[in-house]
């Protein structure tokens, strides 16, 4: 009985997630569009990408390349992923090797990969001694700044990945955008992310995966 609810609850958070991405389409989108080879791990174990500022203090370290299996449309695949780890915060999470090399700019780490006619991207941060509130604040004041409007907030269930967060998101010119924001003890990690609104389905499982994962250095 307690595995059969511990199955049910994964699945309704899965559902959950892909359920929000998929909504804010007028029609609902398409899956993914076929993508290329998968990559090759986008760098040797225990790398430091260095931040493009020198006082910005962020850097993701890489590291190990694991194989786990996921379910994609229905169906279970075994996928690649990389282990990251920011620091000086501790943060970690593994994203697909799909969405290649990651870079520090402007104190974000920045994964970015062309997916159909479009671009997916993923801006990770970490604020510092900020509560939840102010991060999602700053976040959503970002987006205004692009001159988008983000949608209603959403918190995000906490089993998820233990913290609590909140999120939102938004359909622009095909373009799903949005954040999520999370308070890890005392630190608060922001994902912004934007992808074609033709791959929310594809890109919804690798963000799944990603934010499932999230968890703090021992």
């Amino acid at each position: 009985m307690k595995l059969k609810q511990q199955i049910l609850c994964t699945a309704a958070l899965f559902l959950f997630f892909l359920t929000s991405a998929c909504s804010i389409a007028e029609n609902g989108p398409p899956g993914l569009l076929p993508a290329p080879e998968e990559q090759s791990p986008p760098s040797q174990e225990h790398d430091n990408v260095q931040p493009d500022e020198p006082d910005s203090g962020l850097q993701v370290h890489t590291g190990s390349t694991i194989s786990m299996e996921t379910t994609i449309e229905g169906m279970t695949e075994e996928v690649k992923v990389v282990e990251y780890t920011l620091t000086p915060a501790g943060i970690q999470y593994h994203l697909r090797v799909l969405m290649g090399s990651p870079s520090v700019e402007g104190g974000q780490v920045v994964y970015q990969r062309a997916m159909g006619e479009g671009t997916a991207e993923l801006m990770v941060e970490v604020l510092e001694e900020t509560p939840l509130e102010e991060a999602a604040g700053k976040a959503q004041h970002t987006l205004q700044q692009k001159g988008f409007t983000p949608g209603q907030t959403e918190k995000v269930p906490q089993e998820l990945n233990g913290y609590e967060g909140t999120r939102q998101s938004f359909l622009h010119e095909d373009q799903i955008h949005g954040y999520y924001a999370f308070d890890i003890e005392a630190s608060c990690l922001i994902i912004y992310y934007s992808y074609p609104a033709e791959a929310a389905d594809g890109m919804g499982a690798v963000m799944h995966e990603m934010l499932q994962s999230i968890s703090i250095e021992d």
